[in-house]
């Protein structure tokens, strides 16, 4: 399958709910002028417009789930078996708004897979896993590899690890993470890539009997494969089996990258993983935009011109992320790189045809 088409632009949940269905509508016409074939978002309560609304312009809904995080929609407080436990046996920290969940816990992995075919089922043209790897706040842990910390060695994990694999290993944190990374560390890391493997494959075999016609994708960190592979327990090439496209979280930004970094990595995971690969670019640094959260050094709308440049040098998709960082200046970015020769300006003007839901959803229509 190609990824076509795909332009997909990611708001937050609040943005939406604020917007109301008015105020939606101009939100999403003013994407679908400068070319957007999508929406994607990431609700804890899906707004009851956003798929009817995004049809009707010819755009695409599609709804990522956090899979294995505790930002949005808290349940630690009331679950604290969830929390990943680092070697010293403690709690592993919050950090800015991330707090990770442990990824072996079977009531809440199945969960999860219900509330992916219930979005299904909801009428949203595809889910994508977000979350979905071991607890890391990669965003910051990327830049200074020596502050992350292996996680995670509670009760519920290591029982599992030991069901699976046949070691025997204590149930004190630090014997066990003494003797997991002293005689069994491939082991260990190879569990962590079925535990996170088999927890996509169901959500990917959930979605369709929901709903046949649905996309099915993943976030992937932009880290190394080796990164992915043991810290992340992200095995590209098994998570293509189970989805049809794979989004790298290419924020250059963030992650104190040039915008030639990006055609680096989206090329890297596609040759890893034989799939189809679309990038996420970062929009903006914005702290107003990122409530104050770490995003990197400010850049200006030609730096962002360039990060959409090398993601069109290595797919034929790309998702921008933030919309909400979309300044005058950026829009106009988006629009020349989607073949627009200004950015239109914001109506409530229907897109030419309504958006037909079909799968593959990438070669939905360009509602040019």
């Amino acid at each position: 399958m190609s990824p076509g088409r795909l332009r997909a632009v990611y708001y937050f949940e609040d943005t939406l709910h604020r917007a109301g269905p008015e105020g939606g509508r101009e939100l999403l016409a003013a994407a679908a002028e400068l070319g957007f074939t999508a929406v994607v978002t990431e609700p804890v309560r899906l707004p009851e417009w956003l798929v009817p609304t995004a049809h009707d312009l010819g755009m695409a809904a599609l709804v990522a789930v956090a899979c294995f995080s505790d930002h949005a929609d808290p349940i630690l407080p009331e679950n604290p078996h969830l929390w990943p436990i680092e070697a010293t046996g403690r709690r592993r920290p919050r950090q800015e708004w991330y707090t990770g969940l442990i990824p072996t816990d079977e009531t809440h992995n199945s969960g999860v897979v219900e509330r992916c075919a219930r979005l299904a089922e909801q009428g949203v043209d595809g889910v994508i896993a977000d979350f979905i790897r071991w607890p890391m706040h990669w965003e910051l842990e990327l830049r200074a590899p020596e502050r992350h910390q292996e996680t995670s060695y509670d009760a519920i994990t290591l029982a599992r690890f030991a069901q699976w694999s046949g070691v025997a290993v204590p149930d004190e944190p630090m014997s066990a993470a003494e003797r997991i990374h002293g005689e069994h560390a491939e082991t260990w890391y190879a569990f962590r890539r079925s535990v996170i493997t088999d927890v996509l494959r169901r959500i990917g075999e959930a979605v369709r009997e929901a709903n046949p016609e649905a996309l099915v994708g993943a976030f992937v960190v932009p880290a190394t494969e080796p990164q992915r592979m043991t810290w992340l327990g992200q095995d590209v090439a098994a998570f293509a089996e189970h989805c049809d496209v794979l989004f790298p979280m290419t924020y250059h930004a963030i992650t104190h990258r040039p915008p030639s970094w990006i055609a680096e990595v989206t090329r890297e995971i596609a040759a890893s993983s034989g799939g189809v690969v679309v990038p996420v670019v970062q929009s903006t640094a914005d702290p107003a935009v990122s409530d104050g959260a770490d995003w990197g050094p400010r850049f200006d709308a030609a730096e962002f011109a360039d990060a959409l440049a090398h993601a069109a040098e290595a797919a034929s998709g790309v998702v921008v992320f933030c919309g909400e960082g979309l300044t005058p200046g950026r829009a106009n970015e988006v629009a020349r790189s989607f073949g627009r020769d200004t950015t239109p300006a914001l109506s409530n003007r229907r897109a030419k045809e309504p958006f037909e839901s079909h799968h593959p959803l990438l070669r939905s229509k360009d509602p040019a």
